[in-house]
């Protein structure tokens, strides 16, 4: 996962497009994760649109995105009492669709909030590599998505990838860029409010 992490962020790279079933492209990433929720004796949740149409993903960065994301959520929650939900959505007015990973977990501190995206910044010590999150960001960069994140400590953690179904909005390579290497080194179109940060995720 860490070699993956590092080549993935390192290298730049247009998406490969294809049309997914994204209801079985959820499936089948529980089905690759759902031994290690029950070896955590953790509760794994879908909750996924049937009515969504196919959609244009990469479907090993998405794959890689939504799995990082997965992997936290396991890792904030308790064993017994622990419960992660993976589900999808479809906005047809915006031409977009989500993925949501929710958990139940320790949630986020605020003041870890403003460095969870910086390379090799994480809230585990040496337990975490720090990649998986600026990981992430950049493929839903690469996307011409975004990512949000609603959190409240003790309570527990949603994280939404919000991409785009229209080919046309994936910016080019060159024009992404992992967190801190771009001018701002923030996602476009993010803001910013008292429960929503389109910008930090805690990593691994």
């Amino acid at each position: 996962e860490l070699t993956l992490n590092m080549l993935a962020y390192s290298k730049q790279r247009k998406p490969d497009l294809e049309m997914v079933n994204l209801s079985r492209f959820v499936t089948e990433l529980v089905t690759l994760v759902q031994g290690q929720f029950d070896h955590r004796k953790v509760a794994l949740l879908t909750d996924l649109d049937a009515d969504m149409p196919p959609v244009p993903v990469d479907t090993s960065g998405l794959h890689q995105a939504v799995l990082n994301l997965v992997n936290n959520a396991l890792d904030a929650v308790e064993p017994e009492t622990g419960v992660v939900t993976i589900s999808t959505s479809f906005d047809a007015d915006n031409q977009t669709f989500s993925v949501k990973v929710g958990d139940n977990g320790v949630g986020i501190n605020p003041e870890d909030i403003p460095f969870l995206f910086q390379p090799f910044y994480s809230t585990k010590g040496l337990k975490g590599t720090g990649l998986g999150l600026a990981t992430t960001q950049k493929i839903v960069q690469e996307h011409g998505g975004t990512i949000s994140v609603d959190s409240t400590p003790g309570q527990g953690t949603s994280f939404v990838i919000t991409l785009p179904t229209m080919p046309e909005d994936v910016p080019q390579s060159a024009d992404t860029h992992g967190p801190g290497t771009g001018e701002d080194g923030r996602l476009p179109r993010r803001r910013t409010d008292a429960t929503q940060i389109q910008e930090p995720l805690r990593d691994e």
